[in-house]
């Protein structure tokens, strides 16, 4: 299993810590065949048993049967008839997502006390520095989020949260406000929202046109450290290039396929593109984990190019020409793409 460790060598490991892990590895980084560990926390004892079963034989991801929060000790688990539901918090059944969009599944079928701890607590136990999380936790994002402030400060790139808009459980309000106001003051910058931003209520009548009707009531939301935190615009600040690599290729899973190229493209202009003699000699995970990361952000932007071929703004000069400055290598020729970068089975 790769584990990064909390030392002073760079790791290529891409380390993903996962809050709220029901069903398993998030969408986004399926795909991704570069050296990463998985961290997936959950609390729900059954899914816990699910998750083991199914990466049984996955040395790369680890299931841990606990909850993360601000605090560490013990938490009561309102487990819902719909488990995608279950909470620390109660259901506010006042809310026309529990009356009319899933009525009956917001009800408590039992309580569960659960072992809490932080994130911060927890890689300092396991000597862990985190690249990545995502949390989904249903309505407790932010305390989450405070638990991790360490990690979010000096390690994290990228974070991706559920945030939610309107009052779904009892003595809740939105918290996107919340959730975004800790996240700037460790370093953050807003980004998007998820490209599916569609999670409506149903319609209020059937007198609507178009895919926007009823209520919003919460979708996933991504942040990010500023480019010029890891590539600034001016001076003669050395490049991490571990960072960059896997920035851009975090914001090319998640809809901000432009930030990951000007961040690419800053770097090379600034004599750092991806390249394996741009890294360290022996980081942690070896030479053969770092070729293997290269690839894997090489056939994303890849992809994004290919794809743009037949947009008439765009001339396959300029195109080859912005692989070839971030790889360092030729672009593919004709008919030689899926030759390079084979579809995945």
């Amino acid at each position: 299993m790769f584990k990064q460790q909390n030392n002073n060598k760079e790791s290529v490991i891409f380390s993903v810590l996962d809050a709220g892990a029901r069903f398993g590895i998030h969408e986004s980084w399926l795909g991704f065949e570069g050296p990463v560990t998985y961290y997936l926390f959950e609390p729900d004892s059954e899914e816990v048993l699910r998750l083991k079963e199914k990466y049984k034989d996955t040395a790369t991801v680890e299931v841990m049967g606990m909850a993360l929060g601000e605090t560490e000790g013990e938490l009561v688990l309102n487990q819902l008839k719909h488990r995608g539901g279950t909470s620390f918090l109660k259901p506010d059944y006042n809310s026309r997502y529990w009356k009319d969009v899933r009525p009956s599944s917001g009800v408590i079928e039992r309580t569960i006390t659960v072992p809490l701890t932080t994130i911060d607590s927890w890689c300092i136990d396991k000597k862990i520095n985190l690249d990545f999380c995502k949390i989904d936790v249903e309505g407790a994002e932010a305390a989450v989020i405070r638990g991790a402030e360490n990690q979010l400060r000096n390690n994290v790139l990228g974070v991706r949260a559920e945030v939610l808009f309107n009052t779904l459980y009892e003595n809740q309000i939105e918290t996107f406000s919340e959730v975004n106001k800790s996240l700037s003051s460790y370093g953050f910058t807003f980004l998007n929202f998820e490209k599916n931003f569609s999670n409506s209520q149903i319609p209020f009548s059937d007198l609507h046109v178009g895919e926007k009707f009823g209520q919003l009531i919460g979708t996933d939301a991504i942040w990010v450290k500023p480019i010029d935190s890891l590539v600034p615009a001016s001076g003669n600040t050395p490049i991490n290039p571990y960072r960059v690599l896997k920035m851009a290729y975090f914001a090319m899973r998640n809809g901000a396929s432009d930030l990951a190229m000007s961040l690419l493209q800053r770097s090379a202009e600034k004599d750092t593109p991806m390249i394996s003699s741009c890294f360290d000699k022996d980081p942690s995970g070896g030479e053969k984990e770092l070729i293997s990361a290269l690839y894997q952000l090489e056939r994303e932007v890849a992809q994004l190019l290919f794809n743009l071929r037949d947009v008439p703004r765009y001339e396959a000069s300029y195109l080859s020409g912005i692989f070839e400055k971030i790889f360092q290598k030729e672009w593919v020729g004709p008919g030689e793409y899926y030759i390079r970068y084979p579809l995945r089975s």
